[in-house]
């Protein structure tokens, strides 16, 4: 019984990583798992961006915006937050290990969320021979066919 009462008292905290390429659909899932999940906070680079005038990127500041996105991830550390959303491209492990450790660290739980986006090919239009190095000039149109997002730890 005792047992069972300490972990009642503990607050399961995670951390979930999400990954993805530009425009996969990676903030879409973001806030739907704050809205959905309890005491939940996303940490993204894209927050950086956001003004009154809706999302203007820059470059240049892209460093910035991810520092910007690591600052807000140890405040929110230090307040005890439930469960943080890393909202990034996160494309190699070295770009997010280190969310893994510092929450490690701190009782958090890691997930790695990978949406993973096929797609068809809609449109080819041979136009001229050896203009796009395979003999024929193409226009290739895609369109999302599926979106799959796998989930495990780490």
């Amino acid at each position: 019984m005792g047992e069972q009462t300490e972990q009642i008292g503990q607050i399961d905290k995670k951390l979930i990583i999400i990954r993805g390429l530009p425009g996969s659909g990676k903030s879409t899932l973001s806030n739907y798992l704050s809205l959905t999940i309890p005491n939940t906070e996303i940490c993204s680079a894209d927050h950086f961006f956001e003004n009154e005038n809706g999302y203007v990127f820059d470059s240049n500041l892209l460093n910035q915006a991810h520092d910007n996105c690591w600052n807000k991830y140890i405040e929110l550390i230090k307040n005890n937050c439930e469960t943080i959303i890393i909202d990034n491209t996160n494309s190699t492990i070295k770009e997010y290990n280190k969310y893994i450790n510092l929450g490690a660290n701190n009782g958090y739980d890691p997930i790695i969320s990978r949406i993973i986006e096929t797609l068809t090919i809609d449109a080819i239009q041979e136009t001229a021979p050896n203009s796009c190095n395979v003999g024929r000039d193409c226009k290739v149109n895609t369109k999302p066919m599926q979106t799959c997002i796998v989930t495990g730890k780490q």
